[in-house]
């Protein structure tokens, strides 16, 4: 298997076109398809509005992403080696730089399980540089990855939705990077009041050190292995 497609990326791709065959599907078929095809647990009118408006964001951040050369920071050997840590301490930023966009991978071994069952834990987050006000900072949306293998095709639009909607937006400004802890943004409630995600506010600060870290005198980007680029 290809390195790639441990990645959230590659997993919400594929459960976008799935998605999307199921619309396809929907719009073409006999009326007797739609019950089975959305799911036994049909989303309420204001679930399906809100769970939609979660996707379409984070869809426009993959966008962004993919177009902006699919950067991938893998820190998930040093996520491993921070699981179940406490008191983190992750210092000064100083001038930290950023690409316009990216994703870090913090890994399936960082211990940061959610509440919605064993299979599902925070596999990263999707990074922009953008402007709200006039005031430059970073967009983040914390994303989810499964345990076990997932085929989109056996699932339920419902289900589908559901997983792909399973993100926790924040927005924080380069000088006060600490205070990711509460800079939620919107996105899945449940999810944002999880204990989990102050540990996942840890590990993507401390990622974000790594990453927007200069190269100390003497020494390149390739020297710091902590943070591994890996355009996919």
């Amino acid at each position: 298997m290809n390195d790639f497609l441990i990645y959230q990326p590659y997993r919400f791709n594929r459960l976008a076109r799935a998605a999307q065959r199921f619309g396809h599907r929907l719009s073409t078929g006999p009326l007797g398809i739609i019950e089975p095809a959305i799911g036994a647990e049909a989303l309420s009118l204001s679930e399906l509005q809100s769970r939609t408006k979660d996707v379409l964001r984070t869809t426009r951040m993959f966008n962004v992403w993919a177009q902006s050369g699919r950067r991938v920071f893998d820190l998930s050997s040093t996520m491993a080696d921070l699981a179940g840590a406490l008191g983190i301490e992750v210092g000064d930023f100083g001038q930290a730089e950023y690409p316009s966009s990216f994703y870090i991978h913090l890994g399936a071994d960082a211990g940061l399980q959610t509440r919605y069952g064993s299979n599902d834990y925070i596999e990263g987050a999707y990074a922009q540089t953008i402007s709200r006000s006039g005031v430059a900072g970073l967009e983040l949306a914390y994303v989810c990855g499964a345990r076990s293998n997932e085929d989109p095709e056996a699932m339920s639009f419902s289900d589908i939705l559901r997983t792909q909607s399973r993100v926790v937006f924040a927005f924080v400004d380069f000088d006060r990077l600490p205070d990711l802890f509460s800079s939620v943004d919107g996105g899945d409630p449940l999810l944002a009041r999880d204990p989990v995600m102050a540990a996942a506010a840890t590990r993507i600060l401390v990622a974000l050190k790594h990453i927007g870290s200069k190269p100390k005198p003497g020494t390149t980007e390739d020297d710091q292995p902590e943070a591994i680029l890996r355009p996919i």
